[in-house]
């Protein structure tokens, strides 16, 4: 019979009231602290997306800037990047581009356009 009144008494308190002063005294110090790192998580997560954002555009101006560089070397006949290939590769590179204006000669003549003359 004791024991049964001991469960009775201990099922009435509710587990929650008792450590009820101590979540009251920490919730405020776990809000503060969710707050400063949610804010510097943010501010890193905003900061992580410009520098990708900036560094790409400067990665596509750069590749522009290089292609202009290699327009004008061509223009004016002085080296770029094609150029610095071996002679074999040059070779191969002149094969392969006369076996494709071969067949892209033979696909406009299938059409009935006709080569013209100098």
């Amino acid at each position: 019979m004791v024991l049964n009144t001991i469960f009775a008494v201990i099922a009435d308190i509710d587990s929650l009231l008792i450590f009820q002063p101590l979540v009251d005294k920490i919730q405020p110090i776990l809000t503060n602290l969710s707050l400063f790192f949610g804010g510097i998580f943010g501010l890193y997560l905003i900061m992580t997306l410009s520098r990708i954002y900036y560094d790409r555009k400067n990665y596509l101006l750069l590749k522009d800037i290089h292609f202009n560089l290699e327009q004008l070397n061509k223009h004016y006949g002085l080296r770029y990047s094609e150029s610095n290939r071996s002679l074999i590769e040059k070779i191969l590179i002149n094969i392969k581009h006369k076996f494709h204006l071969q067949k892209a000669q033979k696909e406009f003549a299938s059409y009935g356009f006709r080569k013209r003359r100098k």
